[in-house]
């Protein structure tokens, strides 16, 4: 590989000096191959195209290169040309089956379909069962292109009939059961499948997310089992199977999944998350925040991440850095309504009734059913000792849902600790009295709605 590595570098240097410098030098076709390549894998396709248009120069009757600059041309909509210079090609070989596809692939983009699909029966006719597969897979392309989409998927399975190792194939056959929701004949055809190639990591894999579409979770787990035993460097794998291991409560093992995944793979910020996820599972509040941080550092707009690291540090009660992260949250989704829950949240908890109250309110209206929020509201006015704005606050709740039991006992309690013992009191007893989950609640809230004892006395000792 270090030579491979080398040679292909010295290639470069060649090249463009030989550029740079007006000169000429002969190259190997392989060579010139291999440097296209190297441009391509840079995403320097600029350079790549020159390269082609210098290799049609040394060899120009080289369909290959012809292939590859006809690839360029449809690429850019150069239709006409491409026509061109794919007429000239087939002159030198005719029964190349790579020019076919391309002739199939301006077909598509002229509209001209049936044409399209005729051009590649007839190919599949007169090739060698090594070439069926692509001639397939161009198929499948049409029929997408038709809005086709089972007839499409019937080509790909023709394809892994002929090939099951084809990667193209099997990545494309996991859209369309993807697309279909077909779970179950996916399993049926990629057990088929399995028999007939049973290293095939990928169709290890498709399975595996069959099964995780049926929520077969346990299935689905030792699906991914056998992939990752058959390619240790499937990172896909890793992170699919983690996701299952924090459903069965195994987050440690998980973790070191994820992590697995980000050393084998390329470290992305959904991997990160999915990270602090498992170590927050496991309450280690400090390092799920490390890596939901690097996480923001691969995208400073993954709202997800701020809004986590604003939960754990609510659990942690550290109210100022949880307001903090919530901000950047909203800041990069607005919209996010329940962010701005959240936020009303930590003011209140960090004494901030003034804009707990504002966030609350602002929560109301575009979340009614929220009833927290609603109490939220009037316990911020109570605090900022509007009394009245407190119980008119209720009193709309209550009109939006009337038999809310939690919105009735936050009314009692607002009424009673304003100074309206009698008519708070009778208020609750009446709530307890009609509602039987009433007495619990009043219990679980008892030192949030500041419920004195004596009043405690009065409605449950009779």
């Amino acid at each position: 590989m270090e030579n491979n590595n080398q040679n292909i570098h010295y290639l470069i240097t060649q090249y463009e000096k030989m550029k740079s410098s007006n000169s000429y030098q002969l190259f190997e076709e392989e060579d010139i191959e291999s440097m296209i390549e190297f441009y391509e894998s840079q995403e320097n396709f600029v350079k790549a195209l020159d390269l082609i248009d210098f290799a049609l120069e040394q060899y120009p009757y080289a369909t290959d290169f012809m292939a590859r600059k006809i690839e360029y041309m449809i690429e850019n909509n150069n239709l006409v040309e491409a026509k061109e210079l794919l007429d000239r090609a087939m002159v030198f070989d005719p029964l190349a089956s790579n020019l076919h596809l391309l002739y199939s692939d301006i077909l598509c983009l002229e509209g001209k379909f049936t044409e399209a699909l005729l051009l590649l029966e007839s190919l599949l006719d007169r090739s060698e069962l090594i070439d069926k597969p692509d001639i397939y897979l161009e198929m499948a392309d049409v029929y997408e292109e038709m809005e086709k989409t089972i007839k499409a998927a019937e080509c790909i399975k023709k394809a892994l009939y002929i090939d099951p190792h084809n990667e193209e194939a099997l990545d494309r056959m996991w859209f369309y059961v993807e697309f279909v929701g077909n779970y179950d004949e996916s399993i049926a055809f990629h057990n088929k499948l399995i028999n007939k190639a049973p290293y095939s990591y990928i169709a290890w894999y498709n399975l595996a997310c069959a099964y995780l579409g049926k929520e077969m979770w346990d299935e689905a787990l030792d699906a991914f089992e056998y992939v990752l035993a058959i390619n240790p460097n499937y990172e896909y794998a890793y992170s699919d199977a983690a996701n299952i291991l924090v459903k069965y409560n195994q987050a440690e093992k998980a973790i070191e999944y994820y992590e697995k995944a980000i050393e084998v793979g390329k470290p992305s910020e959904d991997l990160y998350y999915q990270l602090g996820l498992a170590y927050e599972y496991l309450n280690e509040y400090g390092k799920a925040r490390i890596n939901y941080r690097k996480a923001l550092r691969l995208d400073h707009t993954f709202h997800e991440a701020y809004h986590r690291i604003g939960i754990t540090y609510m659990t942690q009660k550290n109210y100022t850095k949880a307001i903090s992260a919530f901000q950047y949250a909203i800041k990069n989704n607005p919209e996010n309504i329940n962010y701005i829950w959240e936020l009303a949240q930590a003011h209140h908890f960090d004494n901030n009734p003034n804009t707990s109250l504002e966030l609350s309110l602002k929560t109301i209206q575009e979340n009614p059913d929220n009833n927290q929020a609603w109490i939220m509201a009037a316990h911020s006015a109570y605090e900022l000792g509007d009394n009245k704005l407190a119980i008119e606050i209720l009193n709309l709740g209550l009109q939006h849902a009337p038999n809310a039991v939690e919105l009735l006992v936050a009314k009692g309690a607002i009424l009673y600790i304003s100074g309206m013992h009698q008519e708070g009191t009778n208020f609750l007893y009446n709530v307890v009295l009609h509602h039987s989950n009433a007495k619990t609640l009043l219990t679980e809230n008892w030192s949030k709605l500041s419920i004195h004892t004596d009043l405690w006395n009065l409605l449950f000792d009779h």
